[in-house]
């Protein structure tokens, strides 16, 4: 019990550390059911330096796919790793607007 208490006030004052600090831009995308049970797919958009934001989203070797079903595993790993992942929380929440239920 004392190993849980201490890792939950060890929790509450370090931050996380952003897995995604190189992401610049995810989106959904509606793919085909053998790529994805679910129909979609999260497209997230790397930075460059030598691109911009704009350009980035443009590239298409720039960038990394994630099926809708493995999103939930994706946060709960990163999670569980100690990392945030604020653009696959994006995606998430972009997948559950257009499903209309959630994905965990």
């Amino acid at each position: 019990m004392i190993r849980f208490y201490g890792s939950a006030l060890l929790d509450a004052y370090t931050p996380r550390r952003n897995w995604e600090e190189n992401v610049v831009q995810v989106c959904v995308e509606a793919c085909e059911c053998s790529e994805d049970p679910l129909g979609y797919r999260a497209v997230f958009y790397i930075y460059d330096e030598e691109l911009s934001a704009e350009e980035a989203c443009r590239v298409f070797d720039n960038n990394f796919v994630v099926g809708a079903s493995f999103l939930a595993k994706r946060q709960a790993n990163l999670s569980r790793s100690g990392y945030s992942a604020p653009m696959t929380d994006k995606a998430i929440s972009l997948i559950e607007n257009k499903i209309g239920r959630n994905l965990v």
